[in-house]
């Protein structure tokens, strides 16, 4: 038996050195090298697209309510005196 091993070992070792036999190393395909436009390509689908930082010039203004305007008042309308003050008092007192 231990002659039979060594023969395989010289048969191996004949194929390696005439090349007929290939290395491990040699039956990976190698990677292409990369292009500058592939290379370009990658930067620009890895990049994040710029985000919005919002300013008070660019945020939502709130909605303001539109309210009816205070009635104005007429020139010709004076103060009340003390005594149509006091006289409404009364009235109102009773409820």
């Amino acid at each position: 038996m231990k002659g039979s091993f060594g023969a395989v070992l010289a048969t191996l070792a004949t194929l390696v050195a005439t090349g007929a036999v290939a290395q491990t190393s040699d039956v990976r395909p190698k990677p292409p090298k990369p292009t500058v436009d592939s290379m370009i390509d990658d930067i620009l689908k890895s990049k994040q697209p710029p985000q919005k930082v919002l300013t008070p010039e660019m945020s939502p203004k709130p909605v303001q309510e539109v309210t009816r305007p205070a009635p104005a008042t007429s020139a010709s309308a004076s103060p009340l005196t003390a005594s149509e003050i006091e006289s409404v008092r009364q009235k109102i007192r009773p409820c």
